[in-house]
């Protein structure tokens, strides 16, 4: 039986509002697997054995990401920016999170920067590419579309190239 925070009514199972206050009421989040909690406890015990170990905090971002716990991801990511702000890792991953978040603004920045850090990396302009895409930003996107090989052209690629062009 749950409870709405706000005004201690009692509230039936999969309410999403409460009948007398009004308050939403947000699903609780799933626990995290033990194995998953592990992997969490010795990266952090890491941490604070060389807490300015870029890698480490990429690795703790990553759990987190993989997890679904975005706002956990970007915070990791950002103590490894932090510590090294020429971190391609750091960046791109960072670009990954926004980018599942639907926050496409934000992800631009992230893969752009990540693109300046290693101007060679197909993948960072793949995804700047389709961030571009996302926020109708034709003009740029075919210019990045120029830069991606061959070899890293998909059907979504072309489809969308193709959408610019007729834009």
């Amino acid at each position: 039986m749950e409870r709405c925070p706000k005004c201690d009514t009692i509230l039936k199972s999969n309410q999403k509002f409460c009948t007398k206050c009004g308050f939403k009421i947000l699903p609780k989040k799933e626990k995290l697997e033990t194995e998953i909690l592990a992997k969490i406890d010795v990266i952090q015990k890491r941490i604070s054995n060389d807490n300015m170990n870029t890698i480490l905090y990429l690795e703790l971002g990553d759990v987190y990401f993989e997890s679904k716990m975005f706002k956990e991801a970007i915070l990791e990511y950002q103590k490894a920016y932090n510590i090294d702000n020429d971190s391609f890792n750091a960046n791109f991953k960072t670009g990954e999170v926004y980018t599942e978040l639907k926050k496409f603004n934000k992800a631009e920045i992230c893969y752009s920067k990540a693109c300046e850090i290693d101007q060679k990396s197909q993948k960072a302009k793949l995804a700047l590419y389709f961030c571009f895409y996302k926020l109708e930003k034709y003009t740029e996107l075919i210019s990045i579309g120029n830069e991606i090989q061959p070899n890293n052209r998909n059907l979504d690629f072309h489809i969308s190239l193709k959408t610019a062009y007729q834009k």
